[in-house]
């Protein structure tokens, strides 16, 4: 039994003074007189010395073995490397490091925040069959890669997808992928996160969750995106809904219909107002898209697909309701991940459809300043526009998009209220931002509903999963500035305290 300070429940009645946890599940949230009495005399007690406790965060969008892989690369960000000079000094620092043969893998680039604001070029890369290289008009590389050229930085054994995103898929020797999913999970588990969804899995991806949950280290419940290059073999196999357990299931299929704000590479058939002549990358024509979505939606599997301009998202839209028109299916909650532009229009048509966009505030809050300069400011402003998902009726959903930013859920929350970027821009009115509660049930409660798993945690309620962070301060009783600076002190999963000594199952 929990009590002695602040718990938030993300449920009705939001504060309660104590809760009762029996084996893995919640048994009573309410009165210390009722916890008590439903723990029974021999229980244990928990004092939690005025920290606050509240149910562990959902990551409804994030990569958990790429962010374990890339912590093993060069960080080339802009802190480290601020200009083309010192990124390629500091490449080549690291590569006369390595064994022979060895690839140079690096994480964090952002062109946009280089001194020379541009590309480094490399004109003696071939371009592949099947794929594109990204050149300029003198024929020098300008840094994207397009279709089977992402393919081949897996190399000649990796997976390859094609068209269908992309590819994040790089290989690793079983033993080493064991080791950097190892390090992502202590990462979410140390920020209070207990439950993700990786918006992205391959084989790769598969074996390394399954190994881990066979030798008993899978302590974050896992929902598997299966990227649609596998939609074929997923719906051979039978794999029509979903397929697991609380720890590890197979949850959907994830999408791709256009590119990055980041790389310039969402899709804008007028051009971007920083190059007009560049308009993007569109992974697949409206008509072979929308075949894809009828597909996974015929079959009952949920869908989240990858949309950041305005029109990659209206070719989402019209795909989902045409899918629903030929075969209507309830509370599907297709996702449209990221949806960093949608206009007012295509708001009102998601809540319509019952289409859950999935937000990432920390992308506005370290890239909103270059998105100003690509797409322009007035178009910029409303970049993740959360405020209007919420007044339109439509569930908050937060998440990290790890590794492009670190699983900070309060980090997630602050900039989701305060839509601040790094450089002090604040995007919008006050109409674009939410309140905190919201926010903070944006990670968790919305994170749930967003995965078909609010019946089992994302709140604490009788009967969920006694999954829950203690945190040192209430964030609901400080300045919003102080949010991100809120230390996550135990995390819990399945009445079990993870990272800390072993103990029994707490009454």
């Amino acid at each position: 039994m929990f009590s002695g300070g602040p718990i938030l429940t993300m449920a009705d009645p939001l504060r309660v003074d104590a809760l009762t946890v029996q084996g893995d599940r919640i048994v009573w949230a309410g009165t210390l007189q009722e916890c008590r009495a439903s723990a029974g005399s021999d229980r244990e007690e928990h004092d939690l010395a005025g920290r606050t406790l509240m149910p562990g965060f959902v990551d409804a969008h994030c990569h958990p073995l790429m962010l374990g892989q890339t912590q093993s690369w060069v960080d080339i960000g802009p802190r480290v490397a601020p200009s083309i000079d010192e990124l390629v000094a500091l490449l080549a620092e690291h590569a006369r490091r390595m064994p022979q043969g060895a690839p140079l893998r690096a994480f964090g680039y952002d062109y946009r925040r280089l001194a020379e604001r541009r590309q480094p070029l490399a004109p003696q890369t071939p371009t592949p069959a099947g794929g594109e290289i990204g050149r300029n008009p003198d024929g020098t590389p300008n840094g994207l890669l397009w279709d089977s050229a992402c393919d081949l930085l897996t190399g000649v054994n990796g997976v390859k997808i094609r068209n269908h995103g992309p590819n994040i898929h790089l290989p690793e020797p079983a033993e080493v992928a064991a080791r950097q999913l190892d390090r992502a999970l202590h990462q979410f588990l140390r920020a209070g996160v207990t439950t993700v969804v990786d918006a992205q899995v391959s084989r790769r991806e598969a074996e390394a969750y399954i190994a881990a949950r066979d030798a008993g280290r899978l302590d974050v419940r896992v929902n598997m995106m299966v990227i649609s290059a596998f939609l074929d073999e997923a719906l051979q196999l039978g794999l029509v809904g979903r397929l697991g357990d609380d720890w590890l299931a197979f949850s959907g299929i994830k999408l791709y219909a256009d590119g990055a704000l980041g790389g310039l590479t969402a899709y804008f058939p007028e051009g971007y107002a920083a190059e007009p002549d560049n308009h993007g990358v569109l992974y697949h024509e409206p008509g072979e898209f929308s075949a894809l979505m009828g597909r996974a939606h015929r079959a009952g599997l949920q869908t989240g697909t990858h949309a950041q301009s305005p029109a990659a998202i209206a070719i989402v839209l019209d795909a989902v309701e045409a899918a629903q028109r030929e075969s209507p299916r309830p509370d599907m909650r297709h996702a449209i991940e990221h949806s960093g532009l949608a206009t007012d229009d295509q708001i009102a048509r998601m809540a319509r459809a019952g289409i859950v966009p999935v937000t990432q505030p920390q992308h506005h809050l370290q890239f909103g300043d270059g998105v100003v300069r690509t797409v322009g400011p007035q178009m910029a402003q409303a970049l993740n526009p959360i405020g209007h998902y919420a007044r339109a009726g439509i569930p908050v959903v937060l998440s990290s998009d790890a590794p492009v930013a670190f699983p900070r859920p309060l980090e997630a929350v602050q900039a989701a209220v305060e839509r601040r970027t790094v450089g002090g821009t604040v995007l919008g009115g006050p109409d674009l931002c939410v309140d905190l509660l919201t926010a903070l049930r944006g990670y968790t409660i919305g994170g749930a509903y967003r995965a078909h798993q609010e019946h089992r945690v994302g709140s604490l309620e009788p009967g969920k999963l006694a999954d829950f962070a203690i945190l040192a301060a209430d964030p609901t009783a400080v300045p919003v500035r102080e949010l991100s600076a809120i230390a996550v002190e135990e995390t819990w999963v399945g009445g079990q305290p993870i990272d800390a000594p072993e103990s029994g199952p707490s009454g």
